[in-house]
């Protein structure tokens, strides 16, 4: 049964992939290099928002879902999310880090955004892979059927016309959720309830997320003092390149859902090391493919502008590639509740990055911001390895292993 929930959902991820390249294709080809820019500005600071809100509405809250009451968890979550984006919005808009004559557009669709992945956390919490999966791919689909409306048909060629699709298919996701999760609240039977528990382990786990976030993203805020087109052009290098993290992901979110109602500590050790094993060489095939296309189709597939951006792909590449083995291993740490070693791998690699970051950036350009990113990922996954091979008490020739042979018990 694992074994088929991560194939599912591997598929699926795939499939959101593919959405999510033509979206790229159409933002970068129709609306230019500029507004790629604003658009990479705005889902960053969307991110850290959330980064913020999802220390009690995250992934770290699947470990809580089937052991506390279901109905004070989503009341408190909700107060949470609104107080957080109202906070958010403005701390952003006196740092003037949001779009000018937009503020309003971007409070409203991060509380779309950020309740929306909320929600989803509870579906995942309650093992339910398909339903999880299924929404995962109508909002991103629904994002490219009113872009394409946007553009062929109303003829708005401006940052507007990707808000709407925001706006348009977060909203109907969030709809179809809230129907899926009044299902679960008339089922719920359980009464503890521990604010602190959450908070404290949803601290550690969206301070590692953050770290992690800025580690490959805080080279943006640079850039984009530099220049708003460069930004533009490394975000869609860095964006095509992060394409094969749906491989990663789709794996991960299975073994984390695992884990957490697994009671077999040596079953869910071995699932998440060949769980690791196949997500790396999967992420290797993928990378592969992507850099044998030429530059030039690329550039014919995206519009001109974004000349040079094979060579920061390419650099990406070594990160993203140990990225796709170590993942596993975090999501593992996160669904048995010990978070230190996730918090303390991309802490470190984010102090790589910003150390880095300016020296590297104002002598390279993209290509340093592309070398700083690349490093820390490599740092954070060598990191988190390390970590799993010495709180499981296993040797290398168990954590590299190779057979990809999965036990019988997970078909049933």
């Amino acid at each position: 049964m694992l074994v088929k929930k991560i194939s599912y959902s591997i598929v699926t991820r795939g499939l959101v992939a593919c959405i999510n390249f033509l979206v790229l294709i159409l933002t970068s080809r129709y609306f230019g290099v500029e507004t790629r820019g604003q658009i990479s500005l705005l889902i960053l600071n969307i991110a850290n928002v959330q980064m913020i809100s999802e220390i009690f509405t995250g992934y770290a809250l699947v470990h809580f879902i089937p052991k506390y009451s279901l109905k004070k968890i989503i009341s408190t979550g909700i107060l949470w999310i609104v107080i957080i984006v109202l906070l958010g919005t403005t701390i952003l808009w006196q740092l003037n880090y949001l779009i000018p004559n937009y503020e309003i557009h971007f409070l409203i669709i991060s509380l779309m955004v950020i309740l929306n992945t909320f929600f989803m956390v509870i579906v995942l919490g309650k093992e339910n892979i398909r339903l999880y999966n299924w929404l995962s791919v109508l909002q991103p689909m629904m994002l490219f059927t009113v872009l394409l409306f946007n553009i062929f048909i109303e003829k708005k060629l401006i940052l507007d016309s990707y808000l709407d699709a925001l706006f348009y298919s977060f909203g109907v996701a969030l709809v179809i959720n809230s129907f899926s999760i009044y299902q679960y609240l008339k089922k719920d039977t359980h009464t503890v309830f521990s604010m602190r528990d959450v908070l404290s382990n949803g601290f550690l786990s969206q301070w590692s997320n953050w770290m992690h976030l800025l580690s490959n993203r805080f080279s943006y805020y640079v850039l984009n003092v530099l220049s708003l087109q460069l930004l533009g052009k490394y975000s869609t290098a860095s964006s095509l390149m992060e394409s094969v993290f749906v491989i990663y992901s789709g794996v991960s979110t299975v073994v984390l859902s695992y884990v957490s109602n697994e009671s077999d500590k040596k079953l869910s050790q071995k699932i998440t090391i060949r769980a690791a094993m196949a997500s790396f060489v999967l992420t290797m095939f993928a990378i592969f493919f992507i850099l044998l296309i030429p530059e030039r189709w690329i550039i014919l597939l995206i519009g001109k502008g974004f000349e040079g951006i094979k060579m920061p792909m390419m650099i990406l590449s070594i990160g993203a590639s140990m990225i796709s083995y170590s993942a596993v291993f975090s999501h593992y740490f996160s669904g048995i509740g010990v978070l230190k070693y996730n918090a303390m791998s991309n802490t470190i690699a984010c102090l790589f990055t910003i150390l880095f970051s300016h020296l590297l950036i104002q002598k390279f350009g993209m290509i340093g911001a592309a070398i700083v990113a690349s490093v820390s990922y490599s740092v954070q996954a060598c990191l988190i390895i390390y970590f799993f091979k010495r709180h499981e008490k296993i040797g290398w020739q168990e954590l590299l292993d190779l057979s990809l042979k999965w036990n019988k018990m997970i078909f049933k």
